[in-house]
C-alpha cells in the first residue's frame, strides 16, 4: 500500500483502495478499535457487537489494504491467535486519495451517516418510553417570541415534555441565533468545552448520541 509514516507517529494515507476502506463506516470503527494498540478478532467483535467471522472478515479487508498488521500471535488451545494493530497510532488521508469529487460531497456524506446514527438513538429512546410513535407529528407555529417553529410531538391538546425527570434525555432542535462575531466565538468556545467535558468514558455513564454544529448562514462579518 502506498503511504508514508513520519517519525511523530502520523502515516499519510495514499492509496485510494486503503482511503475508501475507511470511508466504510463497518472499516472504519475496526481501524478506530486498532488505532495505537493490539487486538484480537475476539476483542474486535466484542467490542463493536459483531459475530467472529464478521470480524474475520474486516480485519482481513483491512490487512489486505495495508492499513492493519499482524503484530504477534499467541497459541491457544492448540491454535494461533493473531494480535492486529493499525499501521501507525494516526492516520491521514488527503483529499485526493478520497472518492468524494468536491469538499461539499465529502461533508454531507459524512453528515448523512452521523444523522443516521443520530436519528436511529433518538427513535430508539423513543421507543423504549412510549412505544412506536404513531400518535406523534409535526407542529408549525409561532411562539410567544414571534419566532416560527416546527417541531415534532404529540397531537394539540396532548402534553408531554422531553425535560421532564420520566422522560429519556433527548434533544434535537436546530435553527438560527442571532450573535455578534465575537459572541460567536463565546458560543463556539463553549460548545467545544461542553463537549469536552462529557466526552471521557466514566464508570457509571451511558453513551449518548450528539451532535453540535454552528455556521454563519452569510459570509459577511465572519472570521
Amino acid at each position: 500500500m502506498e503511504g508514508r509514516s513520519s517519525s511523530s507517529g502520523w502515516h499519510v494515507v495514499y492509496d485510494r483502495k486503503a482511503a475508501q476502506a475507511l470511508e466504510r463506516p463497518e472499516l472504519r470503527d475496526v481501524m478506530h478499535f486498532l488505532l495505537g494498540r493490539e487486538g484480537t478478532a475476539s476483542s474486535v467483535a466484542q467490542a463493536l457487537d459483531l459475530t467472529l467471522n464478521a470480524a474475520y472478515l474486516k480485519l482481513r479487508a483491512l490487512e489486505r489494504v495495508g492499513l492493519i498488521h499482524v503484530v504477534r500471535q499467541e497459541r491457544r488451545a492448540g491454535r494461533a491467535v493473531k494480535y492486529y494493530a493499525s499501521v501507525a497510532p494516526r492516520l491521514f488521508v488527503p483529499f485526493e486519495a478520497m472518492s468524494a469529487s468536491d469538499v461539499e460531497e465529502l461533508y454531507l456524506r459524512d453528515h448523512a451517516e452521523q444523522a443516521r446514527l443520530f436519528v436511529g438513538a433518538l427513535l430508539g429512546a423513543y421507543r423504549r418510553a412510549w412505544g412506536e410513535p404513531v400518535s406523534l407529528g409535526r407542529s408549525h407555529y409561532r411562539n410567544e417570541r414571534g419566532d416560527t417553529l416546527s417541531t415534532f410531538g404529540p397531537r394539540p391538546g396532548e402534553t408531554w415534555s422531553s425535560v421532564d425527570d420520566l422522560s429519556p434525555a433527548t434533544l434535537f432542535n436546530s435553527g438560527e441565533v442571532w450573535l455578534t462575531v465575537e459572541e460567536a466565538k463565546v458560543l463556539q468556545r463553549e460548545l467545544y468545552a461542553l463537549h469536552a467535558r462529557f466526552a471521557d468514558e466514566r464508570g457509571g455513564r451511558r453513551a449518548y448520541k450528539l451532535t453540535l454544529g454552528l455556521a454563519p448562514v452569510s459570509c459577511e462579518e465572519t472570521l
